[in-house]
Order: structure tokens, then sequence, then C-alpha cells
């Protein structure tokens, strides 16, 4: 480790503890953990020790800002805002604690990928999107290539076949990115449908342009998170995204909509 990660472990006192070779604290987490040893009377290390002790990683974070890890493949973790540790039980079983850790893992390597370039971030985009995928049993086929176009992959749910659109860009989809989507539905079987995931999600004139009665739902970047947070099955996301889009007509629903 270097002298900032050895003063970062001098500081806390937590060396190894919990799996980690090194705990961050941002400016905003200095300042969240200085309000709560203020309220509960506790030292910074305490406070962070009892997040470690009853919560993954992806737990160990504040009202006010995320706290930075470093794991033991060196990899250096951002993770975002959850709710606060207090609010959160210890696994009551391994069965429990491993199903928690998958969802962890999927989240902090979900927003890992905004430390890459662009182009580079959009593939890797596609790879954690079929991962994910895979997860879930939903029986992911890499990205292929049809005469004249590019599919980004596909997936079975409820034996339906959906095909992928996967896209991380600086603007939201619109109108165009929709209708090239929905072309490419159009040329294959009539019972084909079509998932398109934006992470920076949709324009409003592009969703309404696509209108009612589209093969296909829309799924965004916040979606990702708020499920993985909740530990919302990836495939039950998109079944209550399908009976959305079924009983409405409107292709995109906000996962906070589907799941009160």
């Amino acid at each position: 480790m270097n002298e900032v990660e050895n003063n970062a472990v001098d500081r806390t006192g937590l060396g190894l503890e919990a799996g980690l070779r090194a705990v961050y604290l941002d400016p905003a987490m200095e300042q969240a953990l200085k309000e709560l040893r203020y309220r509960q009377s506790a030292s910074k290390g305490d406070l962070i020790r009892r997040a470690l002790a009853t919560a993954r990683l992806s737990d160990v974070v504040s009202d006010n800002g995320p706290v930075r890890v470093i794991d033991f493949e060196g990899r250096t973790v951002s993770l975002g805002k959850v709710l606060p540790f207090e609010r959160r039980r210890k696994p009551a079983s391994t069965l429990e604690a491993r199903e928690h850790a998958r969802f962890a893992a999927l989240f902090a390597d979900l927003n890992a990928l905004s430390g890459l370039g662009p182009q580079e971030r959009g593939y890797a985009f596609e790879r954690y999107l079929i991962r994910l995928l895979g997860e879930f049993d939903l029986a992911p086929r890499e990205p292929f290539r049809n005469e004249g176009e590019q599919i980004d992959g596909s997936f079975v749910l409820d034996h339906h076949v959906y095909l992928l659109e996967a896209k991380w860009t600086k603007k939201l989809i619109g109108v165009a990115d929709l209708r090239a989507f929905e072309g490419k539905l159009e040329k294959k079987a009539v019972w084909t449908r079509g998932l398109f995931i934006s992470d920076r999600g949709f324009s409003k004139p592009g969703l309404k342009a696509l209108g009612r009665g589209s093969r296909m739902i829309c799924l965004d970047g916040r979606d990702l998170r708020v499920a993985l947070e909740r530990q919302i099955s990836f495939a039950e996301l998109l079944r209550a995204k399908v009976r959305h889009a079924a009983e409405t007509g409107e292709p995109f629903a906000p996962v906070e909509k589907l799941f009160r």
C-alpha cells in the first residue's frame, strides 16, 4: 500500500478487518461521521467498525456520501448512496449472506464502469449485462451480428425471447435510437420482444414517439442500481416492467413505481 493508504488505515485503525486493505473517507463522509458521532457519542472508528460488522461493502455509506474502499484484489471500489447502515440487518443465514454478497458485487461492479473511457465502457457495459442476465438464469447469448445489423445480445424470460440493446451515453436516448431498435424487432418473428437498457435514461419525446403497443420495454441505470440495492431479482424487475407495459402500454416505468 502507498503512503496515502497507510495513513487511511492508521486513522481508522481498521487494518484488515472485514476484508479491507484500507478505507478512504471523502469530505462528505467525514462530515456525516462527525454528525453521527455527535448524536451517538461514538468515535469515528467505532462507527465505521459498527457499520462493517453489520453490512457488506455496498452498505458502508452514509446519508451524505460514499465510502471508497480497496478490496483484497487491489481494486478501488466507489460505492453510491444506499440506506444508512442503522437500518440494515445482519444476514440470518449463510444462503442469505451469499445472496447479499452477490447483489453487493453486482452493484459495485456496475458503479466501477463509470471510471472507464467511453468506448471501453460501452463494451464493458454489454459484458456486464450478459453477466447480469446469467446471474438470474435468463439464458443470455453474447452479442451477435445478422446481415446488416448488430444485436447486443438476447435472453429468455418466461419462454419469451428478448433482444437486447445497451447504451451508456452522456445524453438521454431519444427518438432515433428507440426507433432504430424498434425496427430491428419488426424484422424478427412476431413473438420477439426487446429490452432497451440505457444507463443515462430516455427522453420524454423519445418515449412518446415510441408510443403504446411497442414490443420493447425500457430500463435505465437508476432502475438497475435501485434494484440491486434493494436486492430485487433482475428477472422480477423485468416481469414487473412487462406487466406494466401490458397493462398501460407504457414501455418505461421507474422501479420505484413498480416496487413500492
